[in-house]
C-alpha cells in the first residue's frame, strides 16, 4: 500500500504543524475536531476519496505519522481518526468478505504441475513471462520483481530477499524466503529480468503497476488457467498466484510440522512489524492472515503423502527449514519468551473531565517520564508506599521512637516534588497529600490499639540495683552498638531468607518477593540502615535481575493476599 505524495506533503506541511501548535485543552481539542472534519471533507471533494474504506487508508497513514513524530500516546490521537461507528461499519464489511472467502476455498489438485509451469516461464525470453514465473516461485509482487527485488542465495532452496515495496511495516526489510525451485535458478532469473527490462529498475511501485503490471497479469492468466482454479468475482489469477498459491505450496513443502501454518505464511511473505530499525528487530504480523486460506492442497494430494499437510520435502534433496524456524532458532525463541515478564493489560479509570488537567499535572510532578499508564502506576506506588509505611505497626513504632509523626513521614517527599510559590499546582499536590493523611488517620483509628500495661505492685524485698557503669556515656554507647548490631543482623537474615525462598526450584514467578525498603521495615529494620544495606549489597540487584523481578512493583502482586511473614520466618 503505497503512500501518495500529496498526502506526505499535507502531513508534513499542514497536519503536523497545526497539531503541534495546539495544547491539550478543551478549546484546542474543539479546534482539532473541526480541523479533522475539514480535512476529511477535502479528501472527498478535492481528492475523490469519499468512501469510508478510502478514508480509512488515509486516516491510518495520518495517525501513523502522528505517532512517529509526536509519540504513540499523543493526545491528538483521541481525536484524529474515524468514529467508533465508522470503524464498526468497516469491520462488519471486512468480516462479511472474509466469511464469504472462507466459504469458497479453492483446492489445488497438482502443485507440482504449477511449479513446473513457473520454472518453464523463467526460461522464456519475454520479460512478462519471467515475472509471472517468479511471482509463483517466490511469492513477491510484480512491482518488486520488475523494479526493486534483490535475491541472494541463502540455502539450496531459499534466498534472502531485499527490496520490499515501501508499504507500512515492510520498509527496509531483509528476510529469508523459501523458493519453489532452486535458489540459483531464481537469482539467475531476476538477473535476466533486469537485462530484459532495465528501464523499470527503481521506478516507484505505483508507476510500475500502472505501466507494466497488466502484462504480468495477462501472462498469469494465459499460463496458469486450468492449473489454478479461479475465484468468483476475480478478473485474473495474478494476485492469488503471488500470494495465496505460493504460500499454500510453500507450506505444504517446507513448513516444519511443529510450526503453525499461519505463522509460517506470515514469515515467508514478509508480513512483519519493525520493532527496532537500528538493530533490525522484527515481529511477525498476522494482519494479512485473512488472505492465507484462499487456497488449500486437495485431499487426494495429501493422501499421497500419508496424510501429511506440511513439510513433505524437508530432509530430502538438501531441503532444510528456513533459519527462522530451525530447531535452534525455535529453542532460542522459546527461552526468550520464558524470560519475558508477564504482559500487562491497560484498563480504564474514569474521572471527571474538569479534574483531568489537575491529575495530569500531579502525574507530571511525581513522575515526569514514561507513558501515561506508567506515570499513573508511579503515582499509585508513591501513594501506596506512604500508606504502607503509616499502616505497619512496626513502622509506626519506629516513627514514634524517632519522634516522627505521620505528617512528617509524608512531608520530605512532598517538599522534594512540589514547586516553589503559591501556584495552583502546589495547592493541588497539597490537597492530594492532605487526602492521603486523612485516609491514614482513618485507618489508624480503625486499628485496635494494644491495651495499656498495668504495673504490678509486688510486696517483696526490693531487688538490688544493677551496678552502674563507670560512665553513663560509655554504657549508652555499648547499648547503642548492641542495638545496631542486632538491627543489622535482622536485616541481613531477612535478605538471605528471601533470597533462599526465591531460589527454590519451580517457584512461581508471582510467588517470589522483591527485597525492598518497605518490606524490610515491615519485619523490624530501621529505614536508614535498610537503605544503606540495599545500596551497598550489589548481589541484591543481581538477585532481582536473575529472577526477572521489578523491585518497584513486583510486591504489588502480594498486596491484599498475604504478608511476607505468612510465607517466610526468621529466627
Amino acid at each position: 500500500m503505497g503512500r501518495s505524495a500529496w498526502l506526505d506533503h499535507a502531513i508534513a506541511h499542514e497536519y503536523l504543524p497545526f497539531i503541534q501548535a495546539l495544547d491539550d485543552s478543551e478549546g484546542d481539542r474543539q479546534k482539532l475536531q473541526e480541523f479533522t472534519a475539514s480535512v476529511r471533507d477535502r479528501w472527498g471533494t478535492q481528492r475523490s476519496k469519499p468512501r469510508l474504506d478510502q478514508q480509512q487508508r488515509l486516516m491510518d497513514m495520518t495517525r501513523r505519522a502522528i505517532k512517529d513524530a509526536l509519540g504513540e500516546d499523543h493526545w491528538s490521537l483521541e481525536i484524529v481518526g474515524l468514529s467508533k461507528q465508522e470503524y464498526a461499519e468497516i469491520n462488519d464489511r471486512k468480516q462479511g468478505n472474509v466469511a464469504k472467502r472462507n466459504e469458497q476455498v479453492q483446492f489445488i489438485d497438482d502443485p507440482d504441475a504449477i511449479v513446473a509451469r513457473a520454472v518453464k516461464l523463467i526460461e522464456e525470453p519475454d520479460w512478462a513471462d519471467i515475472a509471472a514465473g517468479l511471482a509463483v516461485l517466490t511469492g513477491r509482487r510484480s512491482a518488486e520483481l520488475l523494479s526493486t527485488a534483490r535475491f541472494e542465495v541463502k540455502s539450496k532452496w531459499s534466498v534472502t530477499f531485499r527490496g520490499a515495496v515501501k508499504r507500512r511495516g515492510e520498509k527496509g526489510l531483509a528476510f529469508e524466503i523459501p523458493t519453489l525451485t532452486t535458489a540459483k535458478r531464481v537469482v539467475t532469473a531476476i538477473e535476466k529480468l533486469r537485462q530484459e527490462l532495465p528501464q523499470a529498475v527503481n521506478l516507484p511501485a505505483d508507476e510500475v503497476n500502472a505501466k507494466l503490471g497488466q502484462a504480468v497479469a495477462r501472462s498469469c492468466d494465459q499460463n496458469f488457467q486450468g492449473l489454478v482454479p479461479t475465484r468468483e468475482g476475480k478478473d485474473n489469477l495474478y494476485t492469488h498466484l503471488f500470494r495465496s498459491v505460493y504460500a499454500c505450496i510453500a507450506t505444504f513443502w517446507y513448513c516444519p510440522v511443529t510450526v503453525d501454518a499461519t505463522e509460517f505464511k506470515a514469515a515467508i511473505q514478509g508480513h512483519f512489524q519493525i520493532l527496532d530499525e537500528e538493530n533490525g528487530e522484527l515481529k511477525r504480523s498476522l494482519m494479512a492472515s485473512r488472505h492465507y486460506s484462499d487456497y488449500e492442497i486437495a485431499d487426494q494430494v495429501i493422501a499421497l503423502y500419508n496424510g501429511k499437510r506440511k513439510g513433505i520435502k524437508l530432509g530430502h534433496g538438501g531441503v532444510v527449514a528456513i533459519e527462522m524456524f530451525s530447531q535452534a532458532s525455535l529453542e532460542q525463541a522459546r527461552q526468550a519468551l520464558d524470560a519475558l515478564p508477564p504482559r500487562r493489560k491497560v484498563g480504564q479509570l474514569r474521572i471527571f473531565q474538569e479534574e483531568r488537567d489537575r491529575w495530569v499535572k500531579v502525574m507530571e510532578q511525581i513522575a515526569s517520564d514514561g507513558t501515561q499508564p506508567e506515570k499513573a502506576q508511579k503515582v499509585l506506588e508513591w501513594i501506596e508506599a506512604r500508606l504502607e509505611q503509616a499502616d505497619l505497626p512496626q513502622a509506626a513504632e519506629e516513627d514514634k521512637e524517632q519522634g516522627e509523626s505521620v505528617q512528617e513521614a509524608f512531608q520530605p517527599a512532598v517538599e522534594v516534588q512540589k514547586p516553589q510559590g503559591d501556584d495552583p499546582l502546589r495547592q493541588d499536590i497539597q490537597q492530594l497529600v492532605e487526602a492521603i493523611q486523612q485516609l491514614v488517620a482513618l485507618q489508624q483509628a480503625a486499628t485496635p490499639q494494644p491495651a495499656p500495661k498495668v504495673k504490678q505492685v509486688q510486696a517483696e524485698k526490693p531487688q538490688p540495683k544493677p551496678e552502674k557503669s563507670s560512665s553513663d556515656e560509655t554504657g549508652q554507647t555499648k547499648r547503642t552498638k548492641s542495638s545496631t548490631e542486632n538491627s543489622q543482623r535482622l536485616i541481613d537474615d531477612w535478605i538471605q531468607a528471601i533470597m533462599d525462598y526465591n531460589d527454590v526450584p519451580e517457584r512461581r514467578h508471582d510467588d517470589k518477593w522483591a527485597i525492598t525498603i518497605s518490606l524490610l521495615k515491615s519485619v523490624g529494620g530501621s529505614q536508614p540502615r535498610i537503605e544503606k544495606t540495599l545500596k551497598e549489597r550489589e548481589e541484591i540487584r543481581q538477585h532481582h535481575q536473575k529472577h526477572q523481578i521489578d523491585s518497584n512493583k513486583h510486591n504489588l502482586k502480594h498486596r491484599g493476599k498475604h504478608r511476607i511473614t505468612d510465607v517466610i520466618s526468621v529466627e
